[in-house]
């Protein structure tokens, strides 16, 4: 494709994450519904509305939608919390590890905090 087809076809991806945000958002979600909301946000690279993706990730994190939840949707969703921190800022994150001593439940008061995604995928294991 030329620059100009890929941009066309970006600009309709972000269109379209938009139109779906509602819905996602707003809509009662089954944890398959809700991965493959999850995975189709970070194999795009959405990031443009995280928040929608930290709303799924709490989401499928939950008690009552883990248990309904099978292997396979439980590790597209941690793929796809995995490839969302590729577009985080690296030395944020490593640093918040290292105030944390590696462990993201001490957190320290100083601490920028990571994105809400990443909590939610030590839910999923």
């Amino acid at each position: 494709l030329s620059i100009s087809g890929e941009s066309f076809l970006h600009e309709r991806q972000i269109d379209l994450f938009h139109q779906l945000a509602p819905l996602l958002l707003f809509s009662p979600l089954s944890p398959t519904d809700t991965s493959c909301a999850m995975w189709a946000m970070a194999k795009a690279q959405y990031v443009i509305d995280k928040g929608i993706f930290d709303q799924l990730a709490m989401s499928l994190a939950s008690e009552a939608m883990l248990k309904r939840s099978n292997t396979r949707l439980v590790s597209q969703a941690l793929w796809s919390c995995g490839k969302m921190v590729e577009f985080e800022d690296s030395k944020i994150i490593t640093r918040v590890l290292d105030d944390r001593g590696g462990d993201a439940d001490n957190a320290s008061e100083n601490a920028i905090n990571l994105p809400p995604y990443v909590k939610c995928a030590d839910e999923y294991t």
